[in-house]
């Protein structure tokens, strides 16, 4: 039995947080049978994190135990005022304990948000005709935030096509070699 925790949020701004956040996005990378596309904590860092935090445009908070424990955390970019939710990530840790920090995370990004002089936060993302219940289940939690479902359109442009094909054959070889399927 667990005993009582509290659990806190803080914003990712120190390495060892960040790499909290690294090793949270491949525990739920892995549980989707999906894999991130930075080799090691490294090239996240030198590629993703180091710069776009600097900069300011791109931020992040962990939600974690009052022992430190980390449970969840999330990535957002901010621009004008507008609120972009990116990685969410979540631990094996806080399943088993049935520790769900993502409505703390978002009420505490909507606290932010206000502190920061930000008027939009875009959940991104959500197919409201799921037919599988995870994507179901993805598009009623977001729901219950309140808020209007915008819809974009989307096109694609492929300037080399040969250089298209060589991903999508290497996004298939690594599925495949994980053992996810096609």
């Amino acid at each position: 039995m667990l005993a009582a925790a509290t659990v806190e949020v803080v914003e990712i701004d120190t390495p060892e947080r960040a790499k909290a956040y690294w090793a949270m996005l491949g525990e739920t990378q892995r549980r989707g049978g999906r894999f991130t596309s930075y080799r090691n904590f490294a090239a996240f860092r030198g590629e993703f994190w180091d710069r776009p935090y600097d900069q300011g445009v791109l931020n992040g908070l962990l939600a974690q135990t009052s022992r430190g424990q980390p449970i969840g955390g999330l990535l957002f970019r901010v621009f004008n005022g507008w609120i972009q939710e990116l990685g969410v990530a979540y631990t094996d840790y806080s399943i088993t304990n049935k520790l769900y920090g993502q409505d703390l995370l978002k009420w505490a990004l909507i606290e932010w948000g206000q502190r920061h002089g930000c008027c939009v936060f875009d959940l991104m993302g959500v197919d409201p005709q799921a037919e599988d219940d995870k994507q179901r289940g993805i598009y009623q939690f977001k729901a219950k935030w309140g808020g209007r479902l915008l819809n974009y359109g989307t096109y694609e442009k492929i300037y080399a096509p040969w250089k298209a094909g060589v991903m999508r054959a290497g996004t298939r070889l690594a599925r495949r070699v994980r053992g996810n399927g096609q």
